[in-house]
């Protein structure tokens, strides 16, 4: 059994590539010997801190000499190219490893410094090319539609359209964010990519220019019904990508829902999501039924509330929805979210849904954020909670302690005393201390998909 490690002899790689007139080849070269007795050099596979971008994307790793490649390692060298885009970004390109392996899978690691060592180049500047910053744009999107399981699992497909820039780095993939999960031959989740990845079945990178599509099994085991399509995005060889929401991909005329049925149900699929466009000011959608017979989901462009048989209405531009026993605040970067973080704030809890909604019609007629802090600074249960006669190094301190969670570090606590000594509210401050970067991203996650309350 051959248990011995190749060696390499040599490494070369091209020193400086000028792209302003058009793609060139970086060009590679090994050459590598196996010991005596072993099974011979079998390949290597060059590692790049960045990763060049090549017409088919990027790639940080590039394999050198394959067995059945136009120029195998197996004679003990091998050459090849690697074309880079002209979006290339400028810049050096380094190599971190190369990995030698015998045909036996056995390898030796070479790193940059070992390399360096043996007096090999180990990067390459690039010049001339142009950074691609143009995000990729959706054009068509096709889902499967009806699927019945009725005899058991399933294929199904979705296709996507997509194009990048001109000049771009083209487009890499389309990633689809459904409201549920279903179960597919390799994944289970909410989530689909088509085009994803090279090599795969179908991507971007084949002959149906700017189309690709993802094809799998649906397992009998994935629950019936209707699954909403939340958002898509589209991302290039670049980074660069475009999010579409439900409302916005419904307005491109693509239909955002598919149906698994059991055989029992015919017909086609439910109507994509009603869209309900809100304007400036305060608008309301109102549903005669309890809140418990629907769901509300935050999406890319609004919200989406889906009823119990699966039929949604995408709600853009829409502050409140009213329901038969409460109302949804889902303005949740304003008053109502306001309301909520100042509850959670200055009494270290949750609001009652009465009190949050007395305090969300004031906001909402106009009272200032200061002075509904100020009411509560007064409250009888701000009182019994911290006392009376605060000096201003407690008050800021229990602000750190109930809002952030934490003891303040002795430059904030002295910033926030040395400014309620020289006049500062502390009414502000509460509110400062709310409407914090800090405390917001503490509550979004309770609150993100809308607020409940009691309307006054």
């Amino acid at each position: 059994m051959d248990i011995t490690v190749p060696r390499l002899v040599s490494f070369s790689m091209s020193s400086t590539l000028d792209l302003s007139l058009g793609s060139r080849n970086l060009a590679l070269r090994v050459d590598a010997r196996d010991e005596v007795g072993g099974s011979g050099p079998g390949w290597a596979q060059v590692w790049m801190q960045q990763a060049p971008l090549s017409p088919l994307g990027p790639s940080q790793a590039i394999a050198i000499g394959l067995p059945g490649s136009a120029d195998p390692l197996s004679d003990g060298s091998s050459s090849r190219v690697f074309p880079l885009s002209t979006a290339t970004p400028p810049g050096v390109y380094s190599v971190y490893e190369v990995e030698v392996f015998d045909l036996a899978g056995n390898v030796r690691h070479y790193f940059e410094s070992d390399l360096k060592a043996m007096g090999f180049n180990t990067s390459v500047t690039v010049t001339g090319g142009v950074a691609d910053t143009t995000a990729p744009v959706l054009t068509g999107l096709v889902l499967p539609g009806v699927v019945d399981l009725s005899s058991g699992a399933q294929q199904l497909s979705f296709t996507a359209h997509a194009q990048d820039g001109e000049g771009g780095s083209g487009v890499a993939g389309v990633d689809l964010f459904f409201d549920r999960d279903f179960y597919l031959d390799t994944f289970t989740g909410p989530a689909v990519s088509i085009g994803g990845f090279v090599g795969g079945s179908d991507t971007f990178f084949d002959g149906t220019l700017n189309t690709a599509a993802y094809t799998g099994t649906l397992s009998a085991e994935t629950a019936l019904g209707t699954y909403n399509l939340l958002s898509a995005v589209v991302t290039d060889q670049s980074g660069n990508s475009t999010e579409y929401s439900a409302v916005q991909l419904a307005l491109m005329g693509i239909t955002t829902q598919f149906v698994v049925q059991d055989g029992t149900v015919q017909g086609a699929p439910p109507p994509s999501p009603s869209l309900v466009l809100g304007s400036a000011g305060l608008d309301e959608v109102k549903y005669a039924k309890a809140s418990t017979e629907f769901t509300l989901r935050k999406s890319a462009g609004g919200f989406l509330a889906t009823d119990g048989h699966g039929i949604s209405d995408a709600l853009v531009n829409v502050e409140r929805v009213v329901f038969s026993d409460r109302t949804i605040g889902l303005d949740v970067d304003g008053n109502a979210g306001q309301a909520y973080r100042l509850y959670q704030a200055a009494f270290d809890r949750q609001p009652d849904l009465p009190g949050l909604g007395f305090w969300i019609a004031s906001l909402d007629a106009g009272v200032a954020l200061r002075d509904v802090a100020s009411s509560f600074l007064g409250s009888p249960e701000y009182a019994r909670l911290y006392g009376s006669g605060q000096s201003n190094q407690q008050f800021v301190t229990e602000l750190y302690h109930n809002i952030l969670h934490r003891d303040p570090k002795q430059a904030g606590l002295d910033f926030w005393v040395n400014a309620l000594d020289n006049g500062a509210m502390r009414a502000q401050l509460l509110v400062d201390f709310s409407e914090s970067p800090e405390n917001m991203a503490q509550v979004i996650g309770t609150i993100e998909h809308g607020i409940a309350y009691i309307p006054f």
